[in-house]
């Protein structure tokens, strides 16, 4: 569950109250979040990495008449 949904079933006053009491005694809740970022970071990786694959950069060619700036 997200904190802002635990805290209003809790009834607690300020978010900040919800994790310093319950997420260290919840320590696969840690587990399961680093995994889910890792999988989205890698999904997110190879999508980059497929794209820029894809590309072609070619270098802006500068017509021989005009100096460099």
């Amino acid at each position: 569950m997200d904190l802002r949904t635990v805290q209003g079933q809790l009834g607690h006053a300020s978010i900040v109250l919800t994790p310093d009491t319950y997420t260290s005694v919840l320590p696969e809740l840690h587990h399961e979040t680093a995994e889910a970022t890792a999988r989205l970071v890698l999904t997110t990786a190879r999508r980059i990495g497929h794209r820029l694959r894809k590309r072609t950069i070619h270098p802006r060619r500068r017509p021989a008449n005009r100096p460099l700036r």
